[in-house]
């Protein structure tokens, strides 16, 4: 499976210290989405967002939407570096260990690729993901071409 924003980034990034990632957030109360933005830019001030899209809950026996964003920053930091900051900014809206089994979800932030490696690539597979990929690769296209 190709990702041609990641792709096309990370070969723009090969000779730097930088890694592009690729993440999706989820709640379902927009209040959240809305403060995990604020905390990623202030974390990552290079991110992009596509815009949020409703979706129907996986996996979950909560009929809730959910409301869901994708997102493409570029960081020096390391992997699991940047995997404890999207926890931290899950706790800071709620979410506990113990949610999940509860189908409590206030926050989720998922990294699906970090540099070249693609750490979630079922999630890759997901329509809304999939617009959000095409949506950011326009948006950065772009910006390339100064519009």
């Amino acid at each position: 499976m190709t990702i041609p924003v990641i792709r096309d980034l990370t070969i723009f990034l090969i000779d730097s210290a930088l890694s592009a990632c690729l993440i999706c957030i989820g709640s379902h109360r927009k209040e959240n989405l809305l403060l995990a933005r604020q905390n990623l830019y202030a974390l990552f001030p290079s991110i992009y967002f596509a815009t949020e899209m409703e979706t129907e809950p996986l996996y979950l026996k909560n009929t809730a939407r959910f409301s869901n964003q994708v997102a493409l920053f570029v960081t020096a930091m390391e992997k699991e570096a940047v995997v404890n900051a999207l926890k931290e900014i899950e706790m800071k809206a709620g979410r506990r260990p113990e949610d999940k089994t509860a189908e409590k979800i206030p926050l989720d932030i998922d990294l699906l690729v970090y540099g070249n490696e693609i750490l979630k690539p079922k999630d890759l597979r997901r329509e809304y993901i999939q617009k959000g990929v095409e949506e950011l690769g326009t948006l950065l296209a772009r910006e390339e071409v100064g519009e």
